[in-house]
């Protein structure tokens, strides 16, 4: 039983590098000490990414855009071995498609965390809005959450 315990941490503690870069924990607040440690405690769960699809982007269409965004979020939320304690799974994504909206193109007003509701939820619909619509979209097309928040590096200004 002792073998088999030990066998568990070590497949685990060779998990610890995939659960960093999934989590995308090097974009996450904190020391890299805490982010580290942070992966290490969740690779208790490596069965669970072995065995778990993660949700990615669906950029078709507007709709499929956002309910693809909802369910990656859905997904993040509901599993513990993604990091459920941190609640920072949209922040994180806002961030990063805020940031690719803003260098296709979009000009900001002073609230820039409001970008992707003025683009994406908001009924009007012009060339502008829409040229920058499907450039986010396509760029975002079959990301996953990690996918996603290291696209913030690409965009930013």
């Amino acid at each position: 039983m002792k073998k088999m315990f030990a066998w568990y941490i070590v497949i685990g503690l060779m998990f610890s590098p995939l659960i960093y870069s999934n989590n995308a924990q090097k974009y996450r607040e904190g020391t890299s000490a805490y982010r580290w440690g942070q992966a290490m405690g969740q690779s208790f769960y490596w069965p669970s990414y072995l065995f778990s699809i993660e949700p990615v982007v669906d950029g078709s269409s507007v709709e499929s855009f956002n309910i693809s965004i909802g369910n990656i979020l859905k997904y993040r939320d509901e599993k513990l071995f993604t990091g459920k304690r941190t609640n920072t799974h949209a922040f994180l994504i806002l961030k990063s498609i805020n940031s690719c909206l803003i260098k296709d193109g979009l000009l900001v007003n002073s609230n820039q965390l409001n970008s992707y509701k003025r683009v994406f939820e908001n009924e009007v619909t012009n060339k502008y809005l829409d040229d920058i619509r499907k450039k986010v979209m396509d760029r975002f097309d079959g990301y996953d959450f990690a996918d996603i928040v290291e696209e913030v590096e690409e965009c930013k200004i």
